[in-house]
């Protein structure tokens, strides 16, 4: 199932994932049309001194509307290193872009 997000060209919206960076695990993304949006990994500016010793901070990544229409991002978390094995979380994004 997948998650619609609306925005005009010009804005930007912040996803932000559970990681598991720490065991090695980073979110990755995969879209078909790369001109309608562009996605960015937000690096984190603080760090959450809450969270238990081992844990890891969420990973953000910013979306920003390009150009009018619709795209599928499509969010895998995996090892980068273990290529052919399945990723263990997904998410899928319909982002429709308005002028």
């Amino acid at each position: 199932m997948e998650t619609i997000i609306n925005l005009t060209v010009g804005e930007s919206k912040i996803l932000s994932f559970h990681s598991f960076a720490t065991a090695g695990y980073l979110w990755e993304y995969s879209m078909e049309q790369n001109n309608l949006i562009l996605v960015q990994k937000t690096p984190q500016l603080s760090v959450n001194n809450n969270l238990p010793i081992g844990a890891s901070n969420d990973e953000l990544f910013t979306i920003k509307g390009l150009n009018q229409g619709i795209v599928t991002i499509i969010f895998s978390q995996r090892r980068t290193w273990e290529k052919e094995t399945p990723s263990v979380a997904k998410k899928a994004f319909k982002v429709v872009i308005f002028t």
